[in-house]
């Protein structure tokens, strides 16, 4: 069951990665450098807004940034908390695979491959 339930899981994902890429994560090195950019709009007269057109990001995720910088100067991700996945890497690895391989196969299917594979 708990098979099943990761499959669906992560299928569901990857077909959501496949059909939408809007999302794009910020570089390490653009976080600091917005930050920074943040720290310092006093003495170059920039607006946040400015800054958030420059870099594309909403001004919220600006201010974010600079508060971030301030508790992680190096702007690290941070350990994630809570409920380790069930799933381990290698077998999400062959799930994200098979998905791949045949999107359009129902999680039964996929289950019964990933089992007897």
């Amino acid at each position: 069951m708990i098979i099943l339930e990761s499959v669906l899981n992560l299928s569901l994902l990857v077909l959501y990665q496949m059909s939408n890429d809007h999302y794009k994560r910020l570089s390490q090195d653009k976080r600091v450098q917005i930050a920074v950019e943040m720290e310092q709009r006093n003495k170059t007269g920039d607006s946040v807004g400015d800054i958030a057109q420059r870099y594309n990001v909403s001004k919220k995720h600006c201010y974010a940034l600079e508060n971030k910088h301030q508790i992680i100067p190096e702007m690290d991700d941070l350990e994630r908390s809570g409920r380790p996945p069930k799933v381990t890497p290698i077998l999400e690895r062959r799930i994200v695979r098979e998905t791949m391989k045949n999107p359009f196969d129902s999680s039964l299917k996929m289950v019964k491959t990933l089992i007897w594979a």
